[in-house]
């Protein structure tokens, strides 16, 4: 039953579509990422939200966590991607953010055999109360 459960809840995370950027409660989700640039000269517009209620945080029970991002396309197979997710409320990871800064590259054109291949670079600075951490991520 167990097994079961695990697999419905990945499969859960992974059509999700990697909405989620930063955890508050410290779990990282499954994150799918489409290997697509955003086509040059175009500005893609995405957000987010989720809501938590935690009766058993002892900060407090009350969490919002908003997810903003810009993708911009650069020129072909260049993507900018800004974003800068943020908690609201009285949980202990309450009203703090990250920023990011990452550039997508997309490699090569999916065909029959060989599947659609990107690399992403990332920064992410924390910012509001507790954040001076920072992270490079590839």
């Amino acid at each position: 039953m167990a097994g079961r459960f695990a697999a419905i809840v990945g499969l859960a995370l992974a059509a999700s579509g990697g909405a989620a950027l930063a955890d508050p409660q410290g779990v990282t989700p499954v994150q799918l990422e489409e290997a697509v640039a955003v086509r040059p000269g175009t500005i893609e517009l995405q957000a987010g939200s989720r809501y938590t209620l935690d009766r058993y945080n002892s900060a407090g029970d009350h969490l919002a966590t908003f997810y903003p991002r810009v993708k911009v396309g650069v020129v072909g197979g260049l993507e900018l991607d800004l974003a800068a997710p943020y908690r609201i409320g009285n949980q202990s990871g309450g009203n703090a953010g990250n920023g990011s800064v990452a550039v997508l590259y997309d490699f090569d054109n999916q065909t029959k055999y060989i599947p659609r291949l990107a690399a992403r670079v990332s920064y992410l600075p924390s910012f509001g109360s507790g954040g001076d951490t920072q992270q490079y991520v590839v």
